[in-house]
């Protein structure tokens, strides 16, 4: 039987999964997470702090870069952690704002 813990972590890696598809115009069955591209955009809030905006993402091409807001992140039911883990856990692939190259974690 599966865990509470694994469900949800299913069904949140399906949600963003299915979100990056719909964004890349892609069918859910040939999504391959080590194929996307991504750049965190933050702005500082008025606590001084960094808060995630928005999501700069791509598939098999770092150069052409589609904006995901923060608030398509939260309508599908995960938090800007959840988002930006399953893209570590997939292999996905930080692009460097300063030259638009992508480098690994």
């Amino acid at each position: 039987m599966i865990s509470g813990e694994e469900l949800i972590r299913k069904v949140t890696h399906r949600a963003i999964t299915r979100l990056l598809c719909s964004v890349f115009s892609i069918p859910y069955s040939v999504f391959e997470g080590n194929k996307v591209y991504y750049q965190p955009v933050f702005t500082r809030c008025s606590m001084k702090t960094k808060t995630l905006k928005s999501l700069r993402v791509g598939y098999e091409r770092p150069d052409n870069l589609e904006s995901i807001d923060i608030d398509e992140i939260h309508n599908i039911g995960v938090s800007e952690m959840q988002f930006l883990d399953f893209l570590k856990d997939s292999s996905a692939k930080k692009v460097d704002p300063r030259n638009n190259l992508s480098y690994s974690h």
